[in-house]
């Protein structure tokens, strides 16, 4: 498993130095009374990877102006449990615990911590060896070159907020929270940019994002990333073809697909671990900025599975491509078209030929 930086040997080395003498003690007794199988069951997490959040959340406390009656363990039980069932439900809160009321002011405190400390588990390969790592696996992944990650989006549903709701509903007549996010080839996540209203298209959050930006400005050098059908083809975006002609264009949206199959089982995982993130209402109303923190903190603890490789709770949710399309008059960039299609030829149309070739003794 690749990531895009060494950020974990750096964040490990961070909790590593924070003081663990009282909660090896006390804090860990709570962890230990329960069983791994109640673990992954009602947690959705392993126990070492449990005992790492806990660390993380701790030092974060240690180092901000939180302060909390609950050890960070307790906090850290009752907010995977609110993450993984997606409600306040009295069962959890026992398995956690603590008292039901203090659920809620547990999800705040962590999902506060670990939004906070987003960029040191979510991060963008920065350096040319890095892009150059994630673009061999994704190439051997879908045979699509020099691509610095995968892009797609997906909707979380919010209750209407009491400011603005008409923003936040979608083309699918709900409310939500539209979430821009890239990952590698093995589902880790690069980039998270959810604090979108649910009724923008894909292709105008791309143009108002910061990784958008970040590449017009040539931080990431000439590598692009692979999005689907609902953006609009540009020079750091590569989209499949509408009207593909012949077998070596049917090959490449072949790819694409593949390559975009991999996005969405990434979303789809998300929403099968952290069931908050089928619906962040229920029971209670989060404003947009609480759900945007929430699914921050989902975000994190995405990465830091992947990192345990915790296994999924259960099969994959099914999380469909979006049906958006561009909107507006947004034409593909005309240098862009000839690039693509110079990659049909050079990575395609050979396959194609190799293929075909007599074979000789």
């Amino acid at each position: 498993m690749s990531y895009a930086a060494a950020v974990w040997f750096a964040v490990q080395d961070e909790v590593d130095r924070v003081d663990r003498v009282d909660s090896r003690s006390s804090a860990r007794a709570g962890l230990d009374r329960l069983d791994s199988e109640v673990l992954l069951q009602h947690f959705h997490f392993s126990r070492p990877a449990i005992r790492f959040i806990v660390d993380c959340v701790r030092d974060g406390l240690a180092r901000g102006p939180r302060r909390s009656a609950l050890s960070a363990e307790e906090l850290v039980l009752a907010a995977l449990s609110f993450y993984a069932n997606g409600s306040l439900q009295r069962d959890m809160a026992a398995v956690a615990g603590i008292s039901q009321s203090s659920i809620s002011r547990a999800v705040a405190t962590v999902s506060s911590v670990l939004s906070d400390r987003a960029e040191q588990f979510i991060t963008f390969p920065s350096s040319e060896d890095d892009r150059s790592r994630v673009a061999q696996e994704l190439q051997r992944l879908c045979g699509l070159p020099n691509a610095a990650g995968l892009v797609g989006s997906s909707r979380v549903r919010i209750k209407a907020p009491l400011e603005d709701g008409f923003v936040f509903l979608n083309s699918q007549k709900y409310h939500s929270v539209h979430c821009q996010m890239v990952c590698d080839a093995h589902g880790n996540l690069l980039n998270v940019e959810n604090h979108w209203p649910g009724s923008l298209a894909d292709a105008d959050i791309w143009e108002m994002s910061s990784i958008c930006q970040q590449f017009r400005g040539g931080r990431h050098g000439d590598s692009w990333l692979i999005g689907g059908r609902s953006y609009t083809l540009q020079k750091h975006l590569l989209t499949p073809l509408s009207y593909p002609v012949g077998e070596a264009e049917e090959r490449y949206n072949a790819s694409h697909a593949a390559a975009q199959a991999v996005i969405q089982r990434t979303f789809g995982a998300l929403k099968t671990r952290f069931q908050c993130l089928n619906h962040l209402g229920g029971n209670q109303k989060y404003t947009p900025a609480r759900a945007t923190q929430i699914i921050n903190a989902c975000c994190v603890l995405h990465n830091i599975a992947q990192k345990f490789s915790v296994g999924l709770p259960g099969e994959p949710l099914s999380e469909q491509a979006p049906r958006d399309v561009p909107q507006g008059v947004v034409m593909p960039d005309p240098e862009m078209l000839i690039t693509r299609q110079k990659l049909i030829n050079t990575h395609f149309n050979t396959a194609l030929q190799q293929s075909q070739e007599p074979f000789q003794d």
